[in-house]
C-alpha cells in the first residue's frame, strides 16, 4: 500500500509541476506583453506630440527628421534600460519560485520514505510531521513574499514609466475663436515657424535628456537587496525547523 502511495505522490507532484510550469510561461508572456505594451504607448505618445509641434508651426516633420528620430531613439533606449532591469528581477522573483516549489516536493517526497520505513514509531512520525509542516509553511512564505516583491516591481515600473517618463506637452492653445490670436499665431509662424518648431524640439529632446535611468535602476537594486535579505531572514528564522 505504502508503495502505490509513494507512485501517486510522485505522479501527483509531476502533475503539479506540468501546471506551474504553463502557469509560470503564461505569466511570462502576460508580463512581457503587458510591459512591451506600456513602452510602446509612451513612444507613440511622444512621437505623435513631436508630429503636433510641426503641425502647430506649420513646419515640414521631415525638415527636422533626424532631430526628432534622436530624441525617439533616446527615449526608447531609456524605458528599455528600465524594463531590462525590470525584467532580470522578475526572473530572480520567478526562479525564488521555483526554487521554493521544489524544495516543498522533495521535502514531502522525503517524508512519504520515511513514512514508508516500518521501523518508525508514532513519536518519530509525530515530530517529522510537524517538522513538514513547518517547512511547507517557510516555502509557502517564500512564495507569498516573491508574488508581493513582483507585484510591487510591477507598481513601480507603471509608476515610473507614468511619472519619470511623463514628456509634458508644451504646444501652444490658440484661441480659435478669437482672430487676432489666430492673425498672431500666423504671422508668428510665417516669419519665425522654423526657429521656434528647432527651440521646440530641442526643449524635448532636454526633457528626454533629463530622464535619471541610473537612479531608477539604483532604486530597482536597492529594492531587491532588501528582497533578498527579507529572503535569507525567513530561511534562517526556520531553519530549525526544518527537517
Amino acid at each position: 500500500m505504502s508503495q502505490k502511495v509513494s507512485q501517486a505522490l510522485i505522479k501527483a507532484l509531476n502533475e503539479e509541476t506540468s501546471i506551474e510550469t504553463t502557469i509560470s510561461k503564461v505569466q511570462a508572456a502576460i508580463f512581457v506583453k503587458k510591459s512591451e505594451k506600456m513602452i510602446q504607448e509612451k513612444i507613440t505618445y511622444l512621437y505623435n506630440l513631436l508630429n503636433l509641434e510641426s503641425s502647430q508651426y506649420k513646419q515640414n516633420s521631415e525638415s527636422q527628421r533626424e532631430l526628432v528620430e534622436s530624441i525617439i531613439k533616446i527615449y526608447k533606449d531609456k524605458l528599455y534600460i528600465v524594463y531590462d532591469e525590470l525584467y532580470l528581477q522578475y526572473v530572480n522573483i520567478e526562479n525564488e519560485i521555483e526554487d521554493a516549489r521544489l524544495n516543498q516536493k522533495v521535502a514531502l517526497l522525503n517524508f512519504q520514505k520515511i513514512i514508508n520505513d516500518s521501523e518508525i514509531n508514532k513519536k518519530d512520525y509525530k515530530s517529522l510531521k510537524e517538522k513538514l509542516k513547518n517547512k511547507n509553511e517557510l516555502y509557502d512564505k517564500i512564495i507569498r513574499k516573491c508574488e508581493e516583491q513582483f507585484a510591487t516591481c510591477m507598481t513601480n515600473f507603471e509608476d515610473q514609466i507614468n511619472n519619470t517618463f511623463f514628456i509634458e506637452n508644451n504646444l501652444i492653445v490658440v484661441d480659435e475663436n478669437s482672430i487676432f490670436s489666430k492673425i498672431k499665431h500666423m504671422i508668428s509662424n510665417l516669419f519665425n515657424g522654423k526657429k521656434l518648431y528647432k527651440e521646440a524640439l530641442d526643449n524635448y529632446k532636454k526633457e528626454v535628456d533629463n530622464i535619471n535611468t541610473e537612479k531608477i535602476i539604483n532604486d530597482f537594486r536597492n529594492q531587491t537587496i532588501e528582497f533578498v535579505t527579507d529572503i535569507l531572514e525567513i530561511k534562517d528564522m526556520s531553519l530549525d525547523k526544518a527537517v
